[in-house]
């Protein structure tokens, strides 16, 4: 895999945008010049934070797992200067957990969610992650914005009260700042770890798990389920969905300028690997299934190799590689294959596209180990 990688003549996360060679001393600019070329590029310019949390109430309460864990969901007012939008969370509590670490999941809907979800659904957290002792509050994004290019209502009327150009964040971005007021509002709660939250998605939202973690740095862990094209999967090269096809069918996900790229793959410049590199050195991992032909597992693993000397300058372990193999070097993984000792970890699963248990297992596992 290393040999291909070098074939794809990727862009360089090591070099400043003058040619300067990035150190450990001039990271943190370098950090900044790869959101800003995401921005530029990739996800358009981030949303302010305009919005304070002013009021808060239960809808609903009630035990589940055999009386262990606690749900509720919370009606939390977000009050802009233009006016309040009611954001829905859910929020899962294993009991008898003093200062649990919490996952931030996009997705789920928010009203009735026990009648709307059941265990065992993709957007039910399985029992598996509150035995490790994990919180989960969901970022009820379709909820708060429709999936399409309307900008005009729900939440995004707030965002962009003067409409939104076509360089201004998509709905990947608007997506990343719900999650972020979920932040706020977990930070103002006062029961879980500040230093161990955590942000997680599934697809299109897998995209926007990762446009969250490069949006508000409190997300120390970052972790992308099958994310394919505009998430994790290097694009030069990649196999199923391109540039092309995903903004023929959601260019609004996007800024505008990503559309330039479209069977150019080989100009842009950067690939999924700066999206990663971006996160260092919070801990980052990436989920996929090896039937997910759209998204190229192959080329998510990719990017992670690509990314891993990112982490390596700041003296962390990157990506690391364990299993034995023939040769020296990387091989392509296989099913049940979980690279978990570094900072930046890879799952691969049988199976297709989706956000199954095991997922939600690899997840809770990873930070379990690398919690801080």
């Amino acid at each position: 895999m290393i040999q291909r990688l070098k074939y794809l003549h990727l862009p360089e996360i090591l070099k400043m945008d003058d040619g300067t060679p990035v150190t450990s001393e001039n990271w943190i600019a370098r950090q900044r010049e790869l959101i800003a070329i995401l921005q530029n590029n990739l996800y358009g310019i981030f949303p302010e934070k305009t919005a304070k949390i002013t009021r808060v109430e239960v809808l609903q309460q009630e035990e589940i797992y055999k009386e262990t864990v606690e749900f509720t969901l919370y009606a939390v007012d977000l009050t802009f200067p233009t006016g309040v939008f009611t954001l829905e969370i859910p929020l899962f509590v294993p009991k008898n957990i003093i200062n649990p670490p919490c996952l931030v999941s996009l997705g789920g809907g928010s009203r009735s969610f026990m009648n709307r979800y059941a265990p065992g659904s993709p957007y039910f957290p399985p029992e598996y992650v509150f035995k490790r002792g994990i919180a989960v509050a969901y970022a009820t994004v379709m909820d708060a914005t429709t999936d399409d290019a309307d900008f005009s209502t729900g939440i995004s009327a707030y965002i962009y009260p003067n409409g939104r150009n076509g360089k201004q964040g998509g709905k990947l971005a608007v997506w990343a700042l719900i999650a972020s007021y979920v932040a706020d509002f977990l930070e103002a709660d006062g029961r879980f770890d500040r230093n161990n939250l955590a942000v997680a998605g599934c697809s299109r939202l897998g995209k926007a798990a990762l446009c969250a973690g490069v949006y508000d740095a409190r997300f120390q862990f970052v972790n992308s389920v099958c994310s394919g094209c505009g998430g994790t999967a290097i694009l030069r090269g990649k196999v199923g969905e391109t540039v092309g096809s995903i903004m023929n069918y959601a260019p609004y996900w996007f800024t505008d300028t990503f559309r330039q790229y479209a069977n150019r793959e080989e100009e842009m410049p950067f690939d999924a690997h700066f999206i990663i590199a971006a996160l260092a050195p919070r801990k980052v991992l990436i989920t996929g299934a090896i039937e997910d032909f759209w998204c190229d597992p192959y080329m998510e693993m990719m990017a992670c190799i690509a990314a891993s000397e990112a982490y390596e300058l700041l003296g962390l372990p990157g990506f690391i590689f364990e299993g034995p193999h023939p040769v020296p070097g990387y091989r392509y993984p296989v099913p049940g294959d979980f690279f978990k000792e570094g900072f930046i970890g890879y799952s691969l699963r049988s199976g297709g596209h989706g956000y199954p248990p095991y997922d939600w297992e690899r997840i809770a596992d990873f930070l379990v180990l690398h919690r801080n």
